[in-house]
């Protein structure tokens, strides 16, 4: 046609003329990154590798990941997980880690495989979704070369306050993470590390609502590999040793736990703890209650960049919240500064919206690292009335 007239309008034209997809034709987006790279004399290359297959002619998989991450960005951006300022690229932690997590919640996820000088392979088994508080995670490593491997350093890096039972070979077990010490792993075979844990008090669940149960495993500090399972069901799990981290398994033997002795403040070290003051614990069926947080700094330097992430249940409404999809259920709260001896006190209202018992839990972020969390619990009852909906609502 003669209003084309450049090679971009004619290969437009081209393309859009002859792969136009049929209603019944379904895309398929494959992408491949091979990255090879050393540390020290070590050499490691990273498979990364990504296959979607759209929906139809109309919801095609190049629309869904083209379109999906400036969608997300746009949401993150506005619920304020991502406070940058100016024109950026999408290559800062700030920007693609919000973003890769919601792809990942709509199944739009890479999988990784890392193999080094001595062809070490990390496989990490856990179930996609359980119906009970239990959750069995399996790590094998197996030495695919043709050298034995020495000196691997395995750490399994938990939620706070995760409780760990069956641990299989013995580990340490301390600051919420199991390190395991490999040594003699001959080629062609594979050592298996297993292990289970009861998710956390603010991980379980109640009424068939979903939560999530995430992991990290490093190897050597070489590879990492993350897994989540989904919760769908209450967990009947009641924790009989409450002043204890570690539960006793008949087989194999119960996991020693590692006493530490107290570590000496570091000069210049900023040490947060959030408290909650006075907690209501039951409330009536569409009225507002108070929740009252106390941020107290102990340590010996003023604490900056600080935030508060609350995570509320399903069953609690907040006036940030009442306009956001059930799903959306988080809250940030942004500290500009707690001075070394200082308290800082929030107040939050919540109303619920059905009776029962709610689980929400609060985070203390120090410089977008996590250094305290809290679960606060809410019975609601029916009631009739219900009092005018606060404007100031965490101060």
């Amino acid at each position: 046609p003669a209003q084309f007239n450049s090679n971009a309008s004619i290969l437009q034209w081209l393309l859009e003329d002859k792969w136009k997809l049929a209603d019944t034709d379904k895309d398929l987006v494959v992408m491949l990154h091979e990255i090879e790279y050393s540390i020290g004399d070590r050499h490691f290359k990273l498979d990364s590798s990504m296959v979607l297959t759209g929906k139809d002619a109309i919801h095609t998989a190049m629309a869904t990941t083209v379109g999906l991450p400036l969608a997300m960005g746009v949401c993150a951006y506005l619920k304020g997980e991502i406070q940058m300022t100016g024109l950026h690229i999408p290559i800062d932690a700030r920007i693609y880690q919000p973003i890769l997590k919601c792809l990942a919640e709509e199944g739009i996820i890479f999988e990784e495989t890392l193999t080094s000088t001595h062809d070490l392979r990390v496989e990490k088994s856990v179930p996609e979704e359980t119906t009970s508080g239990d959750i069995t995670i399996q790590v094998s490593l197996s030495n695919l070369g043709d050298k034995t491997i020495d000196g691997l350093l395995v750490r399994e890096i938990l939620p706070f306050d995760t409780v760990v039972r069956g641990v299989s070979p013995n580990a340490v077990f301390r600051d919420d993470t199991l390190t395991w010490l490999v040594d003699d792993l001959r080629p062609a075979e594979e050592y298996v590390l297993r292990f289970t844990v009861v998710a956390p008090t603010g991980f379980s669940v109640s009424g068939g609502r979903r939560s999530l149960f995430e992991s990290l495993t490093e190897v050597s500090a070489a590879t990492a590999v993350a897994a989540r399972t989904r919760v769908n069901e209450e967990s009947p799990v009641v924790d009989p040793f409450p002043s204890e981290r570690l539960r006793p398994a008949p087989t194999p033997a119960p996991l020693p736990r590692r006493e530490t002795t107290p570590r000496r403040e570091l000069a210049g070290t900023p040490t947060l703890r959030l408290s909650i003051q006075d907690q209501q614990e039951i409330a009536r069926v569409g009225e507002w209650t108070q929740i009252m947080f106390a941020l107290t700094n102990s340590g010996t330097a003023d604490a900056e960049a600080v935030r508060l992430r609350l995570v509320l249940d399903e069953s609690l409404d907040q006036p940030d919240l009442l306009r956001l999809p059930v799903a959306d259920r988080v809250v940030f709260v942004d500290v500009d500064k707690v001075a070394v001896g200082q308290t800082r006190r929030f107040r939050l209202e919540v109303r619920p919206n059905a009776s029962g018992e709610t689980l929400s839990t609060a985070e203390v972020l120090l410089e977008g690292s996590r250094v305290d969390r809290r679960t606060f619990r809410l019975v609601a009852r029916d009631a009739d009335k219900s009092r005018p909906r606060p404007e100031n609502v965490i101060r």
